[in-house]
């Protein structure tokens, strides 16, 4: 997955939630350990309501355009589990 957004308009109806629960139940069902993903910094609120952690600064080259985002992690599994 490349990244989701929601627009401006429909923020707040629960559809971003509705999305990442899906691809995180999709990782784990694959196996997957820990979800990384870049945050715009209007979503970083979001994904640390919803368990992710800040990581670093990134760069996102989109079209010739730099973005300045926010590497962010969560892991799906603890060591036990």
């Amino acid at each position: 997955i490349v990244g989701f957004y929601v627009s401006y308009t429909q923020r707040g109806r629960g559809i971003g939630k509705k999305l990442l629960d899906y691809l995180e139940r999709f990782a784990k069902r694959n196996n997957v350990l820990e979800l990384y993903l870049t945050s715009t910094p209007s979503a970083l609120k979001f994904y640390e309501k919803n368990g992710y952690l800040k990581d670093r600064s990134v760069s996102v080259n989109i079209s010739g355009v730099d973005f300045l985002e926010t590497r962010m992690t969560k892991k799906l599994w603890k060591i036990n589990e």
